[in-house]
């Protein structure tokens, strides 16, 4: 099962002086939907410009792992936690495991290797 990204819409949310939310409505080729949601203070701004040419360079290839997508980016090396590139990948990693959860009927917490805890 792969997951096929064809669409990106960004959305943000200005709730205080000091606080916006960020987010990125994905939608695969068989119209599988999820928000993610990214940060990066005052670069969020940066961080959804990168998103959009990440998913660009990606075009609509199958991504079939987590891993593949940076090998799709091209990227080798290293990224710097803390860095623009690394908020990108993040979110289009999740989008990418919420995304073939919802295609495989598991919650996310199941997907990601997790359980429920019943209180």
């Amino acid at each position: 099962m792969s997951v096929n990204f064809c669409k990106a819409k960004f959305v943000s949310v200005y709730a205080t002086a000091r606080t916006s939310w960020y987010f990125v409505i994905i939608t695969d080729k068989d119209r599988v939907e999820t928000v993610v949601e990214f940060t990066k203070g005052e670069k969020s701004l940066e961080v959804a410009s990168m998103i959009q040419a990440m998913l660009g360079r990606i075009g609509k290839a199958d991504i079939n792992s987590e891993k593949s997508i940076q090998e799709l980016l091209g990227i080798k090396d290293p990224v710097d936690g803390r860095s623009i590139k690394a908020a990108a990948i993040s979110a289009i990693r999740s989008a990418f495991s919420h995304i073939e959860a919802l295609k495989k009927g598991v919650p996310l917490v199941e997907y990601l290797g997790g359980e429920f805890r019943h209180r």
